[in-house]
């Protein structure tokens, strides 16, 4: 979401890498000493002054006024949106690709083509979060990170992307959702929960999600008290393959100087399976000469009823193949998945399975991938 910042004066350090420090001179001083010690772990630099663009000597080419690279005091947030309006100052056509330092951001868009003279505009999403959870004053944090345009034939631009970061009021516990063991088909699926609690009290917290992916209910366990249950029960009607969800918390506090904190989220992730299962999950046949032939041993299983495979269709070229190789104990069953590689360079096929387990029908699709070389 783009916020708009809070109405506070900051004063930020700028890094080479993104940092979360407290404002605290002692901090400082001893993240500097760790920095320093370490060897300037992952190329972080301070500066006391903050570094507003780093490029080769030279005419500048691509600019960005300094009041749009600090975005000022804004609250904890997983999407917050900064525009950058890059302004093209050669007297050519530049290709623009954005890179960031710290895995913290998105751009929109990542890459274009800037006409002389022109103005164009950047949207960077970041995600303000504390990268770790378990260290936490209760204060505000500095913020950033350098923002790189790589420039075909030209020395890439960096602008040194800042603010100051309030923490949420909603302290979130467990911070995340995750379904370890697999979700599977046609049988009774786990519920999770996560404790909401805050320094201030709560009028009400409502969850907004998709809920075609789960169904997330919140309640108060104690009346009176500060804390909520977020309950998360992922939907029954989920097909195989990966479980993702973000959940935004909204809260409305007590306390109006809370009145515009934006919701915090939690991520829900895990993975849903049929009973009948292949092993391994995906082949890989690595590197292979041209004109070689590989195979690799595939099983199906189930982990309840017994199934069988009603066919079975390989992807990726006529070369692909798949023939039975035998029965398993516990009913399972093996194939011999093989491929002539004709070509250099990576590619990619699939197995899918149609199997059938009483009335229940499924598909298994395995992936498979192998690496050409030319001898």
């Amino acid at each position: 979401m783009e916020a708009n910042p809070v109405n506070l004066e900051t004063k930020s350090k700028g890094m080479q890498c993104m940092l979360w420090t407290r404002p605290r001179s002692v901090m400082r001083i001893a993240v500097l000493c760790i920095f320093f010690g370490a060897g300037l772990l992952g190329g972080a630099t301070w500066f006391d002054t903050p570094v507003v663009s780093r490029s080769a000597p030279g005419k500048e080419i691509l600019t960005v006024d300094d009041k749009w690279l600090n975005f000022g005091v804004v609250w904890e947030q997983k999407d917050y949106v900064v525009t950058l309006p890059l302004k093209n100052l050669s007297d050519g056509p530049l290709e623009v690709r954005a890179v960031i330092s710290c895995g913290c951001g998105a751009f929109d868009p990542q890459q274009l083509t800037m006409a002389p003279g022109a103005t164009e505009r950047v949207r960077v999403s970041l995600d303000l979060t504390r990268p770790d959870p378990e260290i936490d004053s209760g204060l505000p944090r500095d913020f950033a990170t350098l923002v790189t345009f790589a420039l075909d034939e030209k020395s890439p631009v960096s602008f040194n992307l800042r603010g100051e970061v309030l923490p949420h009021p909603l302290s979130i516990q467990p911070r995340s959702v995750e379904f370890g063991e697999p979700l599977i088909k046609d049988s009774p699926w786990p519920s999770r929960s996560v404790r909401v609690t805050s320094a201030h009290p709560i009028r009400s917290l409502q969850a907004v999600c998709d809920k075609r992916i789960a169904d997330v209910r919140v309640h108060r366990p104690i009346p009176g008290d500060y804390s909520w249950e977020v309950v998360v029960s992922p939907s029954p009607e989920l097909p195989p393959g990966p479980l993702e969800l973000r959940v935004a918390l909204d809260a409305v506090f007590d306390v109006p100087e809370l009145a515009g904190v934006p919701p915090a989220t939690l991520d829900v992730k895990g993975v849903v399976e049929t009973d009948v299962y292949a092993n391994p999950r995906s082949l890989h046949f690595g590197l292979v000469g041209v004109g070689e032939v590989v195979s690799e041993v595939l099983s199906l299983g189930s982990r309840h009823d017994p199934f069988e495979v009603l066919g079975m269709e390989p992807s990726g070229g006529s070369e692909l193949s798949v023939t039975p190789a035998g029965e398993l104990a516990g009913g399972g069953v093996s194939y011999l998945v093989s491929r002539r590689v004709d070509e250099a360079g990576l590619q990619r096929g699939h197995v899918r399975f149609d199997v059938g387990q009483g009335r229940r029908r499924y598909e298994v699709v395995v992936p498979v991938s192998w690496v050409g070389k030319e001898d």
